[in-house]
């Protein structure tokens, strides 16, 4: 409520983002953050994975995307059963439909990200997971890669439990 209340005061209108997702086996569906960019940051609802961001986020915006409760609208997903706690991000559905974004990698690197967004649509889309609990920086791709490709191979009620309990304590403690 109290977030709601503060975009309110600072933004003046939209509360939510949404933006249409892939989750499990490809099923699209609408995915709601807090909203956080200035009005001409959020024209394009269906920007590349890489895009950049910088400069473009509100003051509020920016706090709320590095405390990471910009994603907490994103229960209503869970509860809706078009997400789960813990999976692979959804990623938007323009960057499974339009590779493109993929064409600046050697033909390796393409052939491996191909198939990581081919093979992370076979669990359900998660709130959080190995990628949002590892030290990582949000652009490095390989990394993305190799976290959901780690939990596609080990996933079970274990690792979704350590990914769970380990998800509040990097939000409080990010190191």
């Amino acid at each position: 409520m109290l977030i709601s209340i503060l975009l309110l005061i600072s933004q003046g209108r939209h509360l939510f983002f949404t933006q249409e997702r892939a989750g499990f086996n490809g099923k699209k569906f609408k995915i709601y953050k807090f909203r956080t960019l200035k009005e001409e940051g959020i024209r394009n609802k269906n920007l590349p994975i890489a895009r950049n961001i910088e400069g473009k986020e509100t003051k509020l915006g920016k706090y709320l995307r590095d405390s990471k409760i910009d994603e907490l609208p994103q229960l209503i997903n869970v509860l809706k059963g078009e997400m789960s706690l813990v999976g692979p991000r959804p990623l938007p559905v323009n960057d499974i439909e339009h590779t493109e974004w993929l064409d600046h990698y050697d033909e390796e690197k393409r052939e491996i990200y191909l198939d990581w967004l081919k093979n992370r649509t076979t669990v359900p889309q998660g709130l959080t997971g190995k990628w949002q609990i590892s030290n990582r920086p949000d652009s490095d791709l390989d990394n993305w890669v190799t976290c959901d490709n780690w939990y596609l191979e080990h996933r079970n009620l274990f690792v979704d439990l350590v990914i769970l309990i380990k998800t509040p304590l990097k939000i409080f403690f990010p190191f």
